[in-house]
């Protein structure tokens, strides 16, 4: 935060001394006494402003960055059911308390639901250690938000293994935890964060939510980037939820690419939930324009027991246009179906947000 640059400054000095000159030349005999202590008096002005400044300077990473978006949405489903509906009103506090800790504030409006209430510790590039509750640090897909997910709704994979509609009935996580997080980058060259890693230990049980058992969940991930653009990760989690300690493991692994114009990832992930597996894979790929619209589509597939061979599976085609920086428009259309369900039918799906960001 710089509230007066040295240019500008000096283009200060700069008027000042020109209007002198010109008092000068228009009153050459009464205005010399009295255009020193004017000019004495100016500078002496802004000799203040830069002391002033320079206490902003050392204020300035203390500040907080403050910022928001809101989601409006439109969902159509073929079985003539619609409605309008409000996604997220969010409201996110970042910040530093000195030059290794920072935390982040994210709140929910709408919802009256905090979901990230965390601060990190940050010594080394190798090592940071992050408390409290945010995302937990599985999968690619998992660490992206309304603002950073490009179709409108999660993957399936991630939805029922990741705690969003988890299939061992844990619901509204967000992909979100409490506990304690370990983090850093083990090889950097070029810019770029070859290796890096993440750990992590959790109470299992779901967002906002204190654990019911006195276990508690473990987390890893290994991410690779040979290039910039490219990430290839895998990772694992162990864990238990209940009173009854039922067992809940999964296990994933993915890429994603993120060039100047194409994007496209992936996953494949699997979890045993009690004994019951389960798996689910996602494709997904898009093109950036020029127009800043990037059209989409992903093909998104998930069986909540292996042994019965129920699977659901979801073709979506979709365009995110962003045609001002606090402006983004979505649309989604998604062909569902089922196989091996007595109780579902395959449909269609039209679905539209707007956001506005702060």
């Amino acid at each position: 935060m710089r509230y007066f640059s040295q240019n500008h400054l000096e283009i200060l000095r700069s008027l000042l001394f020109a209007a002198l000159v010109w008092s000068a030349a228009m009153h050459p005999v009464t205005i010399h006494s009295a255009s020193r202590e004017t000019a004495d008096s100016l500078s002496a002005r802004l000799d203040k402003v830069e002391a002033f400044q320079a206490r902003i300077e050392k204020l300035s990473p203390y500040i907080p960055s403050i910022s928001g978006y809101a989601s409006i949405g439109y969902n159509y489903e073929e079985d003539n059911t619609s409605e309008f509906y409000v996604k997220c009103a969010r409201f996110d506090i970042k910040g530093n308390l000195g030059s290794k800790f920072d935390y982040r504030f994210l709140f929910d409006f709408y919802k009256f639901k905090c979901y990230d209430v965390r601060i990190s510790y940050r010594p080394m590039k190798e090592i940071n250690v992050t408390a409290g509750h945010f995302k937990v640090p599985f999968t690619i897909g998992n660490g992206r938000g309304p603002l950073t997910e490009e179709l409108i709704t999660t993957p399936l994979a991630i939805q029922r293994l990741m705690g969003f509609n988890d299939v061992c009935g844990i619901t509204g996580g967000s992909g979100r935890d409490i506990g304690v997080s370990l983090t850093g980058t083990l090889w950097r060259h070029c810019g770029t964060d070859v290796v890096s890693y993440a750990v992590g230990v959790f109470n299992g049980n779901g967002s906002n939510t204190r654990d019911d058992n006195s276990s508690k969940d473990v987390t890893a991930k290994l991410s690779l980037r040979p290039i910039k653009a490219l990430e290839v990760s895998g990772g694992a989690y162990i864990g238990e939820y209940g009173a009854d300690y039922t067992r809940r493991n999964r296990w994933c692994v993915g890429a994603e690419y993120a060039g100047s114009m194409l994007l496209a990832r992936g996953e494949y992930i699997a979890g045993n939930t009690g004994g019951v597996k389960s798996d689910g894979y996602y494709a997904q790929v898009g093109v950036k324009t020029p127009c800043k619209l990037t059209p989409l589509a992903r093909f998104d597939s998930f069986t909540s027991d292996t042994s019965t061979d129920a699977t659901q599976r979801i073709y979506t085609v979709g365009l995110d246009w962003r045609p001002m920086k606090h402006l983004r428009l979505q649309g989604n259309y998604s062909r569902h179906t089922f196989s091996n369900f007595a109780d579902k039918t395959d449909h269609n799906q039209f679905h539209f947000v707007v956001t506005a960001i702060l």
